[in-house]
């Protein structure tokens, strides 16, 4: 028969990416989670953010006429006020 194990709190405050087998089967530790899951991927976004917008300013515009663009600014505008309202 399997002993039962209390399982303090203090364990899902380490790095290390399993919790004491003795208080679950395998779960990662929330401080694991959080560093792995959530930091590294927005860390390796905002590394590569400079390249892209180094990219996008030496690409050539799109649109000429400002007609357009600002006929899509409204229409987005109206359709989020429009969807805000319900």
């Amino acid at each position: 028969m399997m002993a039962l194990y209390a399982c303090s709190l203090s364990n899902d405050d380490e790095f290390g990416p399993r919790v004491n087998p003795h208080c679950r089967n395998f779960d990662f530790t929330l401080f694991f989670e959080d560093a792995i899951f959530s930091i590294l991927p927005a860390a390796i976004l905002l590394l590569i953010l400079p390249l892209r917008l180094i990219h996008l300013l030496r690409s050539p515009v799109k649109v000429i006429s400002r007609r357009l663009a600002i006929y899509k600014v409204v229409r987005i505008s109206h359709s989020l006020r429009w969807l805000r309202s319900e």
